[in-house]
């Protein structure tokens, strides 16, 4: 893919030497213009229980300046705990209900396996640069569907026929015969 001249321009070289080495945490944000309300965030060194508030106050920045799509550029991230993934799933939730979204790209070695193992890749936007972060953050306005609501379920137990009703997720005993039965985060019954 061509560069794009309107692209943001990354940061300098010295920042780059954090990836060679374990550093302490460094943060650097930047407007993006080609989004609304949207910011890059570069993270650069270790993100874990001792220097994940260097990231999360950049956040909280943003998210007080109104930013609600988010780009993080993990290129230079050489650690990342399991504890401090907890910070980009936290962000996401908070700027879903605004129709904000969160996308990162550059995540390699361990950062990459970390994601992968608590299944984080399929719940961010993940891509291999920025220009992709920013064509999947302006797409997801026009392709987002709105979101299904499964909750309160109303169904017939499969084994009596009683009529019950499921308020969440979770195992529920039929209240006539007492079968176990499972409804999944899609409002789906099966017998357990």
């Amino acid at each position: 893919m061509g560069q794009n001249k309107n692209a943001p321009a990354p940061f300098p070289e010295e920042y780059s030497a954090a990836k060679k080495r374990k550093e302490p945490l460094k943060v650097k944000t930047k407007e993006i213009d080609e989004v609304d309300a949207c910011r890059i965030i570069y993270v650069y060194g270790s993100l874990d229980a001792n220097t994940g508030y260097i990231l999360q106050e950049e956040i909280d920045k943003a998210l007080a300046a109104g930013v609600i799509n988010f780009i993080f550029d993990l290129e230079d991230l050489n650690y990342i705990s399991s504890q401090s993934i907890g910070i980009f799933g936290n962000l996401k939730d908070t700027v879903k209900p605004y129709k904000g979204d969160v996308a990162m790209y550059g995540l390699r070695g361990k950062v990459l396996e970390m994601f992968s193992l608590l299944g984080f890749t399929s719940y961010f936007i993940v891509t291999n640069d920025i220009y992709e972060a920013i064509g999947e953050l302006l797409t997801k306005d026009t392709t987002e569907e709105e979101e299904i609501v499964y909750f309160p379920k109303t169904f017939h137990c499969p084994i009596c026929q009683a009529k019950l009703t499921a308020h969440k997720q979770g195992v529920y005993n039929c209240s006539k015969c007492k079968t176990r039965l499972f409804v999944n985060p899609k409002g789906e019954i099966s017998l357990i």
